[in-house]
């Protein structure tokens, strides 16, 4: 088995406890009151501006959430607040992952309208898919990496030799796997951010970027509103400028992850570049008002860009299949 550096054997585990916080907050922004509402207002809205070819699948399943509503959202409340908790207790993992990357592509794919639709303002294909990117790298992580594991799992195990069995993933010593597993990852995630980029760049998107900029401080904690107003003061004046930096900025990194470039750099400049998009463009998730469902998707990037960099540090590996 691969011998990870002591220094990052307790990134899973910290991607692991992050994932599991994102997912009760997201639970628990699903009870505010008149939210129910105003999901069933968005996702009918939504329908209607889906492409021809997916319309029929998105219309029925608008109309089937719609009719449906008060069900789906405290169904999406338990099981997101399970799925959270047992996250960080560390709990049944082997299912866990599982089950969570089949609800976050189920959800893409039907009540999420595939991050739909896309037009003008749109920034990217909404956060469903990267939660199942990280739940695909958790389970790769389990199956081929002795790291750092504090949890449950490991309390039961040791008590009962035969719970490895439904909560741990059967390692493998194939080293395919890692390195196809890391390759495929990379394109993927890159592929994600050189759409997010090309949306950027849709007619109509720098004004109505502005205009959220203005809108978002008015739900914002006072606390926050000196920090987006310093950002507005650099952005809005010059945002046809911005949105081009912007989606540049996206591609680029996009690019250079596909092919396995500056790795250790691009890692480091995709934190930030997440970082940064979460905090002034996505307003850290908020405001948090009714209909808002979940805290956007830039902390979801941080983590798989930490978790690209527990991979290269340990296995070496760019997406063309050789070892540095």
């Amino acid at each position: 088995m691969e011998k990870v550096k002591r220094r990052f054997d307790k990134i899973p585990i910290i991607t692991r406890l992050s994932l599991g916080i994102i997912f009760i907050a997201d639970s628990l922004l699903k009870l505010i009151p008149d939210s129910a509402y105003l999901i069933k207002e968005n996702v009918l809205t939504g329908a209607y501006g889906a492409g021809s070819f997916v319309y029929p699948w998105v219309a029925f399943w608008a109309n089937f959430t719609a009719n449906n509503i008060n069900f789906f959202v405290v169904f999406a409340i338990i099981i997101e607040f399970l799925i959270g908790l047992f996250l960080i207790l560390g709990f049944l993992r082997k299912f866990l992952y599982i089950i969570g990357a089949i609800y976050s592509i189920v959800i893409w794919l039907t009540i999420s309208q595939f991050g739909g639709p896309y037009i003008a303002g749109t920034l990217d294909i909404g956060a469903t898919p990267v939660y199942f990117l990280l739940f695909l790298l958790l389970i790769f992580t389990e199956r081929n990496f002795n790291t750092y594991d504090k949890s449950i799992d490991k309390v039961i195990k040791n008590k009962y030799k035969i719970w490895q069995k439904f909560a741990y993933f059967k390692q493998t010593k194939s080293k395919n796997e890692k390195t196809t597993v890391f390759a495929v990852s990379s394109i993927a995630f890159g592929a994600i951010l050189a759409v997010n980029a090309s949306l950027k760049l849709v007619s109509g998107t720098a004004s109505n970027i502005a205009s959220n900029q203005l809108m978002q401080i008015l739900g914002e904690p006072k606390l926050l509103i000196p920090f987006f107003l310093f950002w507005d003061k650099i952005i809005l004046p010059n945002i046809h400028l911005f949105l081009y930096i912007y989606a540049f900025s996206e591609f680029s990194i996009a690019v250079l992850l596909i092919f396995g470039l500056f790795r250790k750099w691009v890692y480091l400049a995709g934190i930030i570049y997440s970082l940064f998009s979460w905090s002034v463009i996505q307003g850290f998730g908020g405001p948090f008002f009714a209909g808002v469902t979940d805290l956007a998707s830039g902390p979801l990037y941080i983590l798989i860009f930490v978790m690209f960099i527990f991979y290269n540090s340990n296995l070496k590996l760019s997406a063309f299949y050789y070892k540095k």
